[in-house]
Order: C-alpha cells, then structure tokens, then sequence
C-alpha cells in the first residue's frame, strides 16, 4: 500500500533551516540568518 499523508490532507513536513552552534547545539529557523524558533544546547539523535 503506498498510502502517503499528502493523499488524506495532511501536510508535508516543513523545510526549516538547521544551524550548529560551536559549542555543539543546534538551532532552528524558518530560513536562513533568521531568529531561529527553538535552539537546543544539548541535542540527541531521534528516530522518526
């Protein structure tokens, strides 16, 4: 079955803008060189 979520109105995951600190965190941004909406100074990976 290739059922995707786009085909039942749900969205697509958003494109966001990923920057690392030098410290080793992580920040999200709508686009690049904007404020970004959430940082995390301690990131761990996740599966999804």
């Amino acid at each position: 079955m290739d059922d995707v979520p786009t085909d039942h109105g749900i969205p697509g995951p958003s494109t966001l803008s990923v920057s690392r600190a030098d410290s080793g965190g992580i920040a999200l941004s709508a686009a690049a060189r904007i404020d970004p909406f959430i940082w995390a100074a301690n990131s761990v990976p996740i599966r999804r």
